[in-house]
């Protein structure tokens, strides 16, 4: 990007704006600041990026965006707004306007990061595309990202996240989508939304920045579904698609086969008339899914298929969603699967599935953290997770947090790694327990900090090298 003064006069409606030199990107941590970001001087919970200007001027910020005056500074550095964050959303949708970009909304319970990270892998083979940075995809990350689009970018792929009820509808309008997505619908955040019904309904409002002549994709197979269609014809679209497993689907998964490897699997998608079956690096039917989802999109987006799947087959999981590692170390060969970035009760399924369907002549082990923001029903849900593993060929759990006790406790007495309030704590159990040709499956919700245990195991394998 490239903000002059009089881009940024405009964007703000503000007259009178100078800086020394333009500004080449933005930023709102002065930890990772370069020079000539445009830094931005945010609130949180907790902390005031106003708190952190001299040093972002130190570090040679090209202008700071705040809502005060600094004692002490020279006030031709300082552009003050009366909030921050609004600036910021103005300046992410001036970028937007600059752009001939079309623009994809990413939304659902599980699954945005990895939908947004397989259309980033697949379209940008057609064009220049830009996409949300890691999890950037709140009311601060969806802006931010926006800011990255250019007068050149083709495609445009942003995630749309939420924590409460009011929050996706806004995140849409500042997307401006020609394209969104809903990955599905599960109990992530039901502890604040209060229903499954509930979730539906706010994941639903992701056509609200969508054009009227704009499309919607949604999960065909979730009960939820009608929710999500009332939804769209609401909005008045004429565009309405659908994947899944499902008959009638507009793309249907017709079948999917794990490689003997567990590495990955071959599927088979009706879409237009055609079937068209290929393999991919991805292991799991919940990966099937998205695949046929992101097939789709392609289609939606005037691709042909046939030139989409090379690029389906090429994309691999990534950190702390499905990444898989064969590690060496302590004269052991250990296979470890990453899912530790997130996890609801519907994640944490299907990363199981995974575990389960490897073969291995070791022994297969969960080390699992808290799955978060469950509400009432969380010790419910946890049990019902132990009660899938007591059915499934997993030799042993370790487990984290007060919520996944309810989970340790339904399990077969065999099947009982250990429990503890912490992943730390749990860290020298599960490297003693090691042995060779195990297979192991780290997976939580991010608060539960279970990553650390992958981050530990991926240290010991680089000292063993």
């Amino acid at each position: 990007m490239k903000l002059t003064a009089v881009d940024l006069a405009t964007a703000l409606g503000l007259e009178g704006i100078s800086m020394e030199s333009d500004a080449l990107g933005i930023s709102f941590d002065s930890r990772t600041l370069v020079p000539k970001d445009l830094f931005f001087a945010l609130k949180g919970e907790g902390w005031d990026g106003h708190d952190y200007i001299h040093s972002a001027l130190e570090k040679g910020a090209a202008a700071v965006i705040c809502e005060r005056t600094i004692p002490g500074l020279d006030s031709e550095k300082l552009i003050i707004v009366p909030c921050a964050l609004t600036a910021l959303e103005k300046i992410g949708v001036y970028e937007r306007n600059q752009s001939a970009s079309l623009n994809i909304a990413v939304t659902g319970s599980v699954g945005k990061t990895t939908t947004k990270s397989l259309l980033n892998h697949v379209l940008q083979n057609f064009g220049e595309t830009v996409a949300s940075q890691g999890t950037f995809n709140n009311h601060i990350g969806v802006p931010f990202s926006l800011c990255s689009l250019t007068p050149t970018t083709r495609y445009g792929i942003f995630e749309a996240g939420m924590d409460n009820p009011g929050e996706i509808a806004p995140l849409s309008c500042l997307i401006s989508p020609k394209i969104a997505i809903v990955t599905n619908i599960a109990p992530s955040h039901i502890g604040r939304m209060g229903s499954i019904e509930a979730i539906a309904m706010e994941k639903g409002d992701i056509v609200a920045g969508l054009p009227k002549d704009g499309t919607v994709i949604l999960p065909f197979d979730t009960p939820q579904y009608p929710i999500l269609l009332e939804k769209a014809k609401t909005h008045g679209l004429q565009h309405i698609l659908t994947f899944g497993k499902t008959k009638g689907a507009t793309a249907q998964l017709l079948s999917f086969t794990p490689h003997p490897s567990g590495e990955g699997s071959d599927i088979s998608v009706s879409l237009g008339g055609k079937i068209y079956t290929f393999s991919t690096h991805c292991p799991g039917e919940h990966s099937a899914t998205n695949m046929t989802l992101a097939l789709l999109t392609a289609h939606t987006l005037g691709l042909k298929p046939e030139d989409v799947i090379p690029h389906l087959s090429s994309f691999k999981p990534i950190s702390g969603r499905g990444q898989r590692w064969n590690l060496r170390f302590d004269n052991k060969n250990i296979t470890l699967i990453d899912d530790a970035y997130n996890a609801n009760p519907t994640s944490m399924r299907a990363g199981l599935s995974v575990l389960q369907s490897i073969p291995t002549q070791g022994r297969r082990i969960a080390i699992l953290g808290d799955m978060l923001s469950l509400g009432e029903g969380s010790a419910e849900y946890h049990r019902s997770v132990g009660e899938l593993i007591k059915s499934m060929p997993i030799d042993l759990v370790f487990a984290a947090g007060p919520e996944m006790k309810y989970l340790f406790d339904t399990l077969e007495t065999k099947q009982k790694g250990l429990h503890s309030q912490t992943a730390e704590e749990l860290l020298p159990h599960v490297l003693s327990e090691l042995q060779d040709h195990d297979v192991i499956l780290v997976k939580g919700s991010k608060g539960s900090y279970v990553s650390k245990i992958v981050t530990a195991l991926l240290k010991k394998q680089e000292l063993a090298a």
